[in-house]
């Protein structure tokens, strides 16, 4: 395991949560605007469907379905180091925003928060299906 996963691996929730924040948009999101760092690769319609649907399934299908067709849905990925970040949103009053940090294929954290105003209410995401 490389540094930087070794060093997010001991983070908590919030102190990740807010580390990828900072990397991905700077201190602004969820507050002035969804400006995200030059090298992150925007998702298909495709794979932000297949994210929310393995990870987020248990949800309300019909704010996704909503989210989409106002284009309020997002999903990036950018490699930091050695180390896959995917980053996704969607908002239809609060914005809920997930992190899922990889190192090759395996899955070194997994964490969302349903309100990105607040910096202290990151979880651990557990997967559907391992």
């Amino acid at each position: 395991m490389g540094e930087l996963a070794r060093f997010f691996g001991k983070l908590s929730p919030n102190s990740l949560g807010e580390a990828l924040r900072d990397i991905t948009f700077g201190r602004n999101f969820c507050v002035i605007s969804n400006n995200i760092r030059i090298d992150a690769i925007p998702w298909t319609r495709k794979q932000v469907k297949t994210f929310y649907k393995e990870y987020f399934s248990s949800a309300n299908n019909e704010d996704m379905v909503h989210a989409i067709s106002r284009n309020t849905v997002f999903g990036y990925t950018f490699i930091e180091e050695s180390i896959t970040i995917d980053v996704f949103w969607y908002y239809i009053s609060d914005r809920t925003l997930c992190f899922r940090v990889k190192e090759g294929e395996k899955i070194i954290a997994l964490i969302v928060t349903a309100d990105c105003d607040k910096t202290d209410q990151w979880e651990n995401l557990e997967r559907l299906e391992t």
